[in-house]
């Protein structure tokens, strides 16, 4: 988590200030390293395969309380839906037209901000897998629907976390100076170094 960027803050409710975990996580991770350097005879690989680059704005992740009460309310005619990880859910349909009617209806949901309720929406045929993408926070607006109706948002969504870091593909490893020589180059890909590991041992690919 990045918990302070260009200027981002955190929520007080979320984070009280002068609370860091970032800079606690790295005084853990410089003990358990240091310790580990200080072993005898102990060569070190310290490897990641992706960096995180900071969002110009905190993103907040909702998911719906009730699934089945929510799509009841909006009356979608649907025969089956499963949470899935975090945001996701999958809803099942006897028909595919059903489910095509349900995900123009879906798609079109509005919170009062003007930002789509469900960014993503993967129609798989007779199922459709949908993904709640509002990134603000959730303090009082109203979920408006296609056919004009309006409902509170609050009741039918439940806090999961503030995302303010997105994934990068650039990573980054250290070798420690008895195994340095076979650290790959700089811009290989993350695959190199298992290909590394394997060389120090000697080891040939599979």
């Amino acid at each position: 988590m990045v918990t302070q960027s260009r200027g981002v803050k955190n929520p007080k409710w979320y984070l009280k200030p002068g609370i860091d975990p970032i800079a606690d996580v790295l005084q853990v991770y410089d003990r358990i390293i240091g310790e580990v350097l200080e072993m005898k005879g102990v060569e070190v690989i310290v490897s990641t395969a992706l960096s995180q680059v900071a969002f110009p704005e905190a993103q907040f992740y909702y998911r719906l309380v009730d699934h089945s009460n929510f799509l009841n309310a909006l009356g979608i005619n649907y025969a089956k839906v499963t949470p899935r990880m975090t945001r996701d859910f999958l809803i099942e349909f006897d028909e595919k037209s059903k489910a095509t009617i349900a995900e123009k209806f879906l798609s079109e949901i509005r919170v009062d901000d003007g930002k789509k309720l469900f960014g993503l929406i993967d129609n798989r045929g007779a199922e459709l897998f949908v993904t709640l993408t509002y990134p603000g926070e959730v303090t009082g607006q109203a979920i408006e629907l296609p056919d004009g109706r309006k409902m509170d948002m609050a009741p039918h969504v439940v806090f999961v976390a503030i995302k303010n870091g997105q994934h990068h593909g650039d990573g980054y490893a250290y070798f420690s100076k008895g195994i340095k020589s076979h650290a790959p180059a700089d811009g290989s890909h993350v695959k190199a170094v298992g290909q590394a590991i394997l060389n120090i041992y000697k080891m040939k690919k599979s």
